[in-house]
């Protein structure tokens, strides 16, 4: 059973595989020994939106009461 299924699953990888008769390179003839890939990817220019300088209204210290009165709120 197990030799059925493996026939079964090569099968599968070659339909999905493809053929690995002449691969095509992408690597430049300039490049020599390439034992590794590395990919780039391009992707829109990330903007940083500006932010508008806003004055921090400055809030009086609470007391302990107000400060427990806010909690009810």
């Amino acid at each position: 059973m197990n030799d059925q299924i493996d026939e079964e699953i090569d099968i599968l990888l070659e339909t999905i595989g493809g053929s690995m008769e002449n691969p095509v390179s992408f690597v430049s003839e300039k490049n020599t020994n390439v034992e590794s890939v590395q990919f780039v990817i391009q992707t829109k220019a990330i903007e940083v939106e500006e932010i508008e300088n806003v004055e921090e209204a400055t809030e009086e210290e609470l007391s302990l009461w107000q400060k427990f009165l806010n909690l009810f709120q």
